[in-house]
């Protein structure tokens, strides 16, 4: 593997962290790919705790270069899928079917490969061939995001209040009461952009804005 990027899981959930690894989808200047080999696919895996490191490392060296930029490409498809059908349920609008169908063809495909092992009781979940084939880390995505999508938890699917930003994350805290991804970045970014509205309006707009562009060039682009 030939990556060191480190992606900031702070969605409580991995199909939705998954989704977040296109940062700033709303951001004027464009979105920011953080997903751009098949390398980075394993190392979202393995912070995700989806492959064990030495599985991706396995992984990695037995899939042929043609295979794993397919694999790539279907795990940017899979992450905007899963994009839209969040998405649809946090702003009230119908599902599109043909995406309930894509989500359902990744589905299949990983339970093919979903078994129960014995190392003792209780029996474990498992999955079978993971280091065999290049789509493998997704899997526990695909399986994650339909079972969140059928859960009672789903009506905590929130976006970031930021605009720019719009991350998606489970809202675990204990009043289902949270905004934003990160506070110490969208939340001060929010706050920053309303004091300057409040301070441009009792000056009648003679301020100039602060440097937000800066609060916005998080994460990736930093």
């Amino acid at each position: 593997m030939k990556t060191t990027r480190r992606y900031q899981l702070l969605a409580d959930h991995p199909a939705l962290d998954f989704v977040n690894t296109l940062d700033d989808r709303y951001h004027p200047d464009g979105p920011v790919e953080l997903i751009t080999s098949y390398d980075e696919v394993l190392q979202f895996a393995i912070q995700s705790k989806i492959l064990t490191a030495a599985e991706a490392r396995t992984l990695g060296r037995v899939t042929p270069r043609p295979a794993a930029e397919r694999a790539l490409r279907r795990a940017r498809a899979l992450r905007e899928t899963v994009e839209r059908l969040f998405t649809a349920v946090v702003e009230n609008r119908p599902i599109a079917s043909a995406d309930v169908s894509i989500l359902n063809g990744y589905l299949e495909h990983a339970l093919k490969h979903r078994i129960v092992r014995s190392s003792g009781l209780p029996m474990v979940w498992a999955w079978e061939g993971i280091t065999r084939d290049p789509d493998s880390p997704l899997w526990a995505i695909s399986l994650g995001a339909a079972e969140l999508l059928t859960s009672d938890a789903l009506v905590y699917v929130r976006q970031c209040a930021c605009e720019t930003c719009r991350w998606l994350f489970l809202d675990t805290s204990k009043n289902h009461s949270r905004r934003w991804c990160d506070m110490k970045i969208c939340g001060d970014r929010m706050k920053a952009r309303a004091y300057y509205r409040r301070r441009t309006s009792s000056e009648d707009g003679r301020a100039a804005e602060p440097a937000l562009s800066q609060l916005s060039s998080r994460r990736a682009r930093e």
